[in-house]
């Protein structure tokens, strides 16, 4: 195929007709992420949680491990030589006595296993104990069994991150930079060690068995504990690519945090017609107590405002319906229909309306205002009888 065959398959129009020979798809090398900008959610990260996926470092696990054997080791390592030296005396003496039969044989087996628990216990507690804090430390404590279910994108990953991990990748590049970094300064490690002991070494065929035990002890103890050192350096550094491997393996589109969103706080298309829905349902019920009001204020048309008062429930008028515009024109209505009062005072409803919510009773402020206007309904309707 040359380069303008190569232009025409690339075309979306044409790329079925000309490019039908090739068994795979150029997009199936598209980046999935496209369009991920924003950070996970605190919903997103939770639901990663619950199927396992954390950031997490084996190497940290492993140079823990290594550095917490290699100083048990060392402080169990007297009781270990004594505790073998009396076992080999033991079966030394005891040799002639020895009956190689099938029942001795299983009881010498399982005599020598207990020998070896016995011995190299502290060691494996020591290494359960790192193994579960080193997970903890880094992921919390998180028990699920998703992670061993079976997935398609597993048995048949992505090209893309599959290209990613055994070619040219971020990943690949990590990984190799870090294999380099451990090649080199584990081998300079090494030889900074050997050449500090190398005289020792070279006399050791005329020291004593323990002598020699106890050099052999030291070389190994210098050399666990600088390397995991420099290993625990490299593995901070792992589990900091991990982690931001696994976030932005999280990352969303702003349409699925806006989805998220509305799913936790509720569309607000269903919320405004909830809200409009009980503005109507307060409405209503505001309109069906306006007949029972003793004077409706307005200013004349603008603003409504109907207050009630009961002596026997009420220390002061109370505040039953008020509106403006439209709804001051309703309350009009429905007051002149049921032979309710009307009193034009235009400061007074301007006041009101600012002032008092529907339910609520008229402040002190207004005290004064409000009775001569009960007073002025109350002479009327005695006029009127």
């Amino acid at each position: 195929m040359d380069v303008i065959d190569e232009f025409i398959c690339l075309m979306p129009s044409n790329r079925k007709n000309v490019c039908s020979n090739y068994w795979f798809d150029i997009q199936l090398f598209a980046a999935d992420d496209e369009g991920r900008t924003e950070d996970p959610t605190g919903k997103r990260i939770s639901k990663a949680r619950e199927e396992g996926q954390v950031a997490k470092s084996i190497e940290i696990n492993q140079s823990l491990e290594l550095l917490v054997a290699g100083m048990v080791f060392v402080f169990i390592l007297p009781r270990i030589v004594g505790q073998e030296m009396n076992y080999v005396k033991y079966y030394l003496s005891h040799l002639s006595e020895l009956e190689l039969t099938i029942e001795s044989f299983r009881a010498m087996m399982l005599n020598i296993g207990i020998h070896i628990l016995a011995v190299i216990w502290p060691l494996l507690l020591a290494e359960i104990v790192v193994a579960i804090g080193a997970n903890l430390a880094q992921s919390g404590w998180l028990f699920t069994w998703k992670p061993l279910q079976p997935k398609w994108n597993k048995i048949f990953p992505n090209p893309k991150k599959l290209v990613d991990r055994l070619l040219i990748g971020k990943t690949m590049l990590f990984n190799l930079t870090k294999s380099i970094f451990k090649i080199t300064f584990i081998s300079w490690i090494s030889y900074g060690v050997i050449v500090n002991y190398l005289p020792a070494m070279i006399s050791m065929w005329q020291m004593q068995p323990y002598v020699i035990l106890n050099l052999i002890v030291s070389i190994s103890w210098e050399l666990i504990w600088k390397i995991c050192l420099f290993l625990l350096l490299i593995a901070s550094a792992d589990y900091g690519f991990n982690r931001y491997q696994w976030k932005d393996s999280l990352k969303m589109k702003k349409e699925e945090v806006k989805d998220e969103a509305k799913q936790a706080e509720g569309d607000p298309i269903i919320k405004r017609a909830q809200r409009q829905k009980m503005i109507q349902v307060a409405r209503r019920r505001m309109m069906r107590e306006i007949p029972t009001a003793d004077v409706v204020i307005t200013n004349p048309t603008h603003y409504a405002i109907a207050l009630k008062y009961d002596q026997s429930v009420m220390t002061a008028p109370r505040c039953i319906g008020k509106g403006e515009g439209f709804i001051a024109l309703k309350i009009r209505q429905i007051a002149e229909e049921h032979g309710v009062p009307i009193v034009e005072n235009k400061p007074l409803a301007q006041a009101l309306f600012r002032g008092v919510e529907i339910g609520e009773e008229v402040p002190p402020q207004f005290y004064s205002a409000v009775a001569e206007v009960l007073a002025y309904v109350y002479r009327t309707k005695k006029q009127a009888v």
